[in-house]
């Protein structure tokens, strides 16, 4: 099979402690005629910057071709291997085709994941960047150690505001799924809301224990969850009074939300290796598996793609593995139908050992895809496809905004140049009124003139006359 042809059903993206970020293409094909797994080698090697990191993938790229699974298996294969950060890469954020990193060195790398090209660097946080969030693609939320949560706008990258108000630093932030509110839990041990909308802080919750770690939404906006170092509380949105806590003996590393046929629950990566999914609504852990890796599970992601929610898996040993999770649920309910005609025969009743009794592992469960990559993972997203028609759309949208910024710099310098007539005119008639009243000055200096002269004319025939007339008196005389 050409994989090189093929468009991707989605991407993994993944930062390292070696300051690497790694693209993987993932997209549905069908398993070779025997089932197993094929070898694939490394391909568009033009993005694998450093000759020395891809002759290393090269060796370690053993299978790119998962596990038949539903008559369809899922291929992957890395398209890029960029150098990022000048320390190791914290967290990873993506929004339709932006993406940006952040790391231990207080930068925010942007990359546009359609051109597999950096774009840009935001500066503003002054310690390690912990988390970036994106709404859809138009905004995208940063926080750090220094406490600040800044709101950015992705079309210029525009810091629109920043929230403060932690005492500490920022360890999460999640965005509501309507855009309209976020919650960030901090160091300080508090949960805090913001109003997107205005723009300043809604209220604030003391968590009374160890820093909160994570924290995510569900689907519908109903539940949030927040992620401590043993334990993970799922809280009602509506009252925080109401939660419930799932515990585990060891650490608990990453969760996320899924949902299942309409119903809630929650699956988390751990210390022990293990991936455990909790139903809420029973208040249990209703499966566990190994994730088949020699290190912890540090960092996971959830997507539905083709009708299938998919897990991701990433060990510390650099091993990332993609799990079907609706094949886990058929398993989980075949285990379920089991204990059933087990309590039907009269056996004890496993089902009813405690709120957090864990059922025996799910041994028939196995990866769909597995990928190595060498590294050590310190964080992971899945990044939906960009199909022909969003390029498209995308590519429509910058053009109707270069035409609108075009119009609207043309509307600019119309009105200039309309502003620049009207003081023209309004010159002209100040010109006029001034030569006007120029005119009208001379004219009654002129008036005056004639008047003075008549008058002094008038005098001066008096003075003829009073001087004749004395003259012909003399005479008389």
């Amino acid at each position: 099979m050409d994989i090189k042809n093929r468009k991707e059903n989605f991407r993994i993206i993944c930062g390292t402690y070696e300051k690497l970020i790694y693209g993987i293409n993932a997209f549905w094909g069908n398993a070779n005629s025997n089932g197993d797994i094929e070898m694939n080698d490394v391909t568009d090697n033009e993005n694998i910057l450093d000759p020395k990191i891809l002759e290393k993938q090269k060796k370690i790229n053993e299978t790119s071709l998962g596990l038949a699974s539903n008559n369809m298996a899922l291929y992957l294969d890395p398209i890029f291997i960029y150098p990022s950060h000048i320390s190791y890469i914290k967290c990873i954020g993506i929004g339709g085709h932006h993406m940006a990193s952040g790391g231990t060195d207080e930068v925010i790398k942007l990359y546009d994941l359609k051109k597999r090209k950096e774009v840009g660097t935001l500066l503003h946080h002054s310690g390690t960047i912990t988390c970036l969030t994106f709404f859809q693609k138009t905004h995208m939320i940063s926080s750090g150690e220094d406490g600040e949560i800044c709101l950015w706008r992705t079309k210029d990258w525009e810091k629109l505001t920043s929230f403060k108000g932690h005492k500490s630093g920022v360890n999460c932030v999640a965005i509501h799924p309507s855009g309209k509110l976020a919650l960030s839990i901090s160091t300080d041990k508090t949960l805090r809301c913001w109003n997107l909308v205005e723009g300043k802080a809604a209220y604030t919750l003391k968590l009374y224990r160890k820093d909160g770690l994570k924290i995510f939404w569900n689907k519908s906006g109903s539940l949030y969850g927040i992620m401590f170092d043993r334990e993970v509380i799922i809280y009602d949105a509506t009252n925080p009074n109401q939660s419930h806590t799932f515990t585990h003996k060891g650490r608990i590393n990453d969760f996320r939300f899924i949902q299942h046929e309409g119903k809630d629950y929650i699956v988390t990566g751990n210390e022990d290796k293990k991936v455990r999914i909790y139903d809420i609504k029973a208040k249990k852990c209703i499966a566990q598996w190994d994730n088949g890796s020699e290190t912890r599970i540090k960092c996971i992601d959830v997507i539905e793609n083709e009708g299938v929610t998919l897990l991701c898996t990433c060990s510390s040993d650099g091993v990332i593995n993609v799990w079907d999770l609706t094949g886990a649920f058929d398993l989980i309910e075949m285990e379920d139908e089991e204990m059933e005609d087990e309590e039907m025969e009269g056996e004890e009743n496993k089902g009813n050992q405690g709120d957090n009794k864990i059922m025996k592992d799910l041994e028939d469960i196995e990866p769909i895809s597995r990928y190595k990559t060498g590294c050590r993972i310190t964080c992971v997203s899945f990044a939906p496809p960009l199909y022909e028609k969003e390029e498209e759309t995308e590519e429509k949208e910058e053009k109707n905004k270069e035409e609108e910024e075009k119009e609207e710099e043309d509307k600019e310098e119309e009105e200039k140049e309309e502003e620049k007539e009207e003081e023209k005119k309004k010159e002209e008639k100040t010109e006029i009124k001034k030569s006007n009243k120029t005119k009208s000055d001379k004219t009654k200096s002129n008036v005056t003139y004639n008047n003075n002269n008549n008058k002094g004319k008038k005098q001066n025939n008096k003075r003829k006359r009073k001087i004749q007339e004395g003259g012909k008196n003399k005479k008389a005389k």
